[in-house]
């Protein structure tokens, strides 16, 4: 565009020059000359300018394409140099690698040859130096072995002679117990003969207070508190034995005459009570009074016995 103005221009003013210059005309023929010679250049020039557009157009294209395929083929240069650089690269570390493999298998062949000769030295001193102190360690176990044996027997003998005091004064304390469980044991004896002997004496002492008691309801003339009594009495005569025997046949003697005596007074009757419980005494005797105890009960069959009255 900026080309176009500048042809333009430079058309115009030289147009203008001359026609000042040029006599005097029609004015509207020189504009309409100058107009249509105007057209013309720019038409030309116009068309010129397409021309040149066409050529840059076509140059641009093939400076374009003649720029890719350069590049493309730079590129593809490039790729075959970088792969082979890490090719040879490859190769060289390979070959690297191994020289310093066979360097450290060199090194540590030799390493390890100095390090068993130092170790071999190092060994053989300690070993001289373990035995040293072995001896010394057995030598210390004997002496402590015989200190302990030392010991031992005269633990052994301290152990006898309290095994002989303990022996002694377990027969001692055998002794002394089998004293006191003679002695316990007469004590006991005489303890229970002297407590039977309180026993039967309380029995007697009991038989002898309901005899009194029997002959107290005698003289008050109370029949059933003498058979009550009497019957007391019969159990009294139980517990002391078959000793004495003489005191039941008493009783029973004095039972079957008091109740010979309720049969024949006014009212011949007796308690339920009564005469369960002298039953329940007489059934409990042996069979050595059987004869007797059937007198008894035959007497009490011929009683009448009272109603028990109840309470309301």
């Amino acid at each position: 565009m900026l080309r176009v103005i500048i042809l333009m221009l430079t058309f115009v003013f030289p147009i203008g020059i001359h026609a000042e210059e040029v006599a005097p005309k029609n004015k509207t023929e020189e504009t309409a000359d100058v107009n249509n010679k105007v057209v013309i250049e720019l038409k030309a020039q116009l068309q010129e300018m397409k021309i040149r557009n066409d050529l840059l157009e076509n140059y641009q294209s093939s400076l374009l394409s003649t720029v890719h395929w350069s590049l493309s083929f730079m590129g593809g240069i490039a790729l075959l140099l970088i792969g082979y650089g890490w090719w040879s690269n490859s190769k060289i570390h390979e070959k690297d690698k191994q020289q310093l493999k066979q360097e450290i298998a060199t090194l540590l062949g030799e390493w390890e040859i100095k390090i068993k000769s130092d170790n071999a030295d190092v060994i053989n001193e300690q070993a001289k130096t373990i035995e040293n102190r072995l001896i010394r360690v057995d030598e210390q176990v004997r002496e402590v072995e015989k200190s302990f044996d030392n010991k031992l027997t005269r633990i052994d003998e301290q152990v006898r002679e309290v095994e002989k005091s303990f022996d002694n004064k377990l027969e001692k304390i055998f002794s002394e117990s089998k004293k006191l469980h003679e002695k316990l044991a007469m004590n006991v004896e005489s303890m229970a003969s002297q407590i039977s002997i309180l026993s039967v004496g309380q029995i007697h002492l009991e038989g002898s207070m309901l005899h009194v008691e029997e002959r107290v309801w005698d003289i008050k003339g109370v029949t059933q508190n003498i058979l009550l009594t009497q019957t007391q009495g019969l159990d009294a005569a139980i517990k002391l034995g078959s000793d004495y025997g003489y005191r039941v046949d008493t009783v029973l003697e004095r039972i079957k005459e008091t109740l010979e005596k309720l049969i024949k007074s006014k009212n011949p009757t007796a308690r339920p009570y009564l005469v369960n419980r002298l039953k329940q005494s007489l059934n409990s005797l042996d069979s050595v009074y059987s004869v007797k105890v059937s007198e008894i009960l035959g007497i009490l069959e011929t009683i009448r016995v009272e109603e028990v009255k109840s309470s309301s």
